[in-house]
């Protein structure tokens, strides 16, 4: 039988090469697809695959085969254990996804402005904790969310962008209407008219820009708006 088998591929070179290639580029692509799935979908339990170098060979040719396994981002810790005060808001998207954020008002008296937080992959809002403190120390309030598949956001998976990306209208629409609870207070604690004015004016030129992805324009007024006046700041860090 094995000797039929290959003098069938020795008659057939040019087919059986083609086959081999063709069987190659599927299992390629399987992989790819493997890959692709395992660090857009987080699992529900579990831990994470360790770095390389802790792997043993097994391991190593699961990995490369299967992909990784990241464990669904959770909320630890929350704003309270760092007796900072709070509010958890929800936003719907579109596609009724639930998003959650966590809105740290500034401290009184002297509040300065709003600072937006959002994670990175694989990550959730309580990674930015450390950060929220540090610009509460400084005056500001500051507003985390957890994207999709994240925190207390629903969702198992994330799409690194695209997704995320859809979901800005309505996290732009959140602070836009604390920004303006922001410009309340900030009325109350006497600053002029005209740098309110000026904040707002900004911050909708901010978003044309951004809704138009242009990158370079928005960096520079943004630049011209921490600069013009330096009683607000609305920041995407």
């Amino acid at each position: 039988m094995p000797k039929r088998c290959l003098r069938w591929i020795w008659r057939h070179r040019k087919l059986s090469l083609g086959l081999f290639l063709l069987g190659g580029l599927i299992l390629l692509n399987l992989i790819a697809y493997m890959h692709a799935h395992a660090m857009t979908h987080f699992t529900p339990s579990g831990s994470r695959t360790p770095n390389p170098e802790d792997l043993s060979k097994w391991q190593k040719v699961r990995v490369v085969f299967c992909g990784v396994n990241i464990p669904r981002p959770v909320n630890e810790t929350d704003p309270g254990r760092l007796e900072l005060p709070f509010e958890t808001r929800h936003l719907r998207t579109k596609d009724d996804v639930n998003l959650e954020g966590w809105y740290i008002p500034p401290p009184e008296p002297g509040a300065k402005g709003l600072v937006a937080l959002f994670h990175g992959y694989s990550a959730s809002k309580a990674s930015l904790l450390r950060e929220a403190h540090a610009f509460h120390d400084l005056g500001y309030a500051t507003f985390l969310v957890d994207f999709r598949g994240s925190g207390g956001s629903d969702g198992n998976d994330t799409t690194i962008g695209v997704a995320e990306a859809a979901d800005s209208p309505r996290l732009v629409a959140a602070m836009s209407e604390v920004q303006g609870q922001m410009s309340d207070l900030i009325t109350l604690i006497a600053h002029p008219p005209e740098v309110l004015t000026h904040s707002n004016d900004q911050h909708r030129r901010l978003v044309r820009l951004l809704r138009r992805r242009d990158g370079p324009r928005a960096v520079r007024l943004m630049r011209e708006h921490m600069e013009g006046t330096e009683h607000i700041l609305v920041g995407l860090v």
